[in-house]
């Protein structure tokens, strides 16, 4: 049993220090940051590829950038143009197959 309390010590003050560092960065620059973290994982993907991700990260304001060069898309459109190909086999269209999305 002192195992099981030991790992639930080790969690509980991980997560603390995981959260007092959230806290202490601004929470716009901790979005910003979870979003080029997440674009620089999805630009070598067919859809980042094709919307040009890595030239997105390169810019002042990849937000920004982002907004005016990938468009908006429904369930049904995205379906059609893009994740229809993750069913012939095709591997990396949206997503890179196998990655894990969390830090």
């Amino acid at each position: 049993m002192p195992i099981f309390g030991a790992l639930i010590k080790r969690n509980a003050t991980l997560g603390g220090r995981l959260e007092s560092r959230i806290l202490q960065t601004k929470p716009y620059q901790h979005q910003l940051n979870t979003f080029k973290r997440l674009i620089r994982r999805a630009s070598v993907t067919s859809f980042g590829q094709y919307y040009d991700f890595k030239d997105i990260l390169r810019e002042e304001d990849p937000v920004r950038a982002f907004q005016e060069k990938v468009p908006l898309f429904d369930y049904h459109t995205m379906h059609n143009r893009w994740w229809h190909m993750s069913l012939n086999d095709v591997e990396n269209v949206a997503w890179r197959a196998g990655l894990n999305i969390l830090p």
